[in-house]
């Protein structure tokens, strides 16, 4: 049977750990949330756009000798005057036509205005992210500040080192009884 003193040393290294894994998950949180607030506007007029379909073939992970093959859908364009290209990029599987990014090209190339909304830390990026587009001032592409595709990780540390604190905290509250 293990000591107390065992016991105590490996509750207390458990909660530093889970610390760390939490303080690391929580310095993710800007990565993954982006606030209306973190955007900066830049209005002009359309100068060119185009969107393209394309095959993208990747190696997999786990089989190094198959290959992954998908469509992937971009679109492409620029604001007149502006140095920035706005790149939106999309896997659509197996699809040959991506219907929101056609239908974002259509309203682009109509529109006299358009408002493009990238986070403000992008400003001298040549190909900055978009977080919103609006035609004549009405959205065209919508706003979500959830973006985990930025960083699978930060939400999984954040699980992880909410349930390690807590198993640490179990462990040292059974070990002060004992």
């Amino acid at each position: 049977m293990p000591d107390d003193s065992t016991d105590s040393q490996q509750s207390n290294t458990l909660l530093i750990l889970s610390i760390v894994i939490l303080i690391i998950g929580i310095i993710g949180i800007p990565k993954i949330w982006v606030s209306e607030d973190d955007l900066k506007s830049l209005t002009g007029q359309l100068d060119s756009a185009r969107s393209t379909v394309s095959w993208e073939f990747r190696q997999k992970r786990r089989y190094p000798n198959e290959v992954d093959k998908h469509h992937s859908s971009k679109l492409f364009f620029r604001l007149k005057g502006k140095q920035q290209d706005f790149v939106l990029a999309h896997n659509i599987g197996d699809h040959y036509i991506n219907e929101q990014f056609e239908s974002i090209l259509k309203a682009l190339k109509s529109a006299d205005s358009i408002t493009v909304w990238t986070k403000s830390k992008n400003d001298e990026t040549l190909d900055p992210k978009v977080y919103r587009i609006d035609c004549n001032s009405t959205p065209v592409l919508e706003f979500h500040p959830l973006h985990l595709e930025n960083s699978v990780a930060t939400p999984i540390l954040l699980v992880a080192g909410i349930f390690l604190t807590s198993l640490a905290l179990i462990a040292r509250k059974r070990n002060s009884r004992g």
